[in-house]
């Protein structure tokens, strides 16, 4: 039993944690920096970090079909 609500722990961070840092993504792709000091940063974060909001979004909807299976009486 303490195993199981360990698990649910853990997806329940990674979800909130990838929900958080897909929108704090395109939060800052939405505000390029003015700064010709940070164009650098700017371009690694937009183009570097897509894999990593694809698999953020994925993880999302992973837990949404995972809950709703279980909601719904599947396994």
């Amino acid at each position: 039993m303490k195993l199981k609500v360990f698990i649910i722990a853990a997806f329940a961070t990674v979800s909130i944690m990838a929900i958080g840092y897909v929108i704090s993504f395109f939060y800052a792709l939405s505000h390029p920096p003015e700064d010709f000091q940070y164009h650098d940063n700017y371009f690694v974060v937009a183009h570097m970090n897509w894999p990593l909001t694809v698999v953020a979004m994925i993880i999302i909807c992973f837990i949404i079909y995972k809950f709703l299976n279980r909601k719904s009486g599947k396994k």
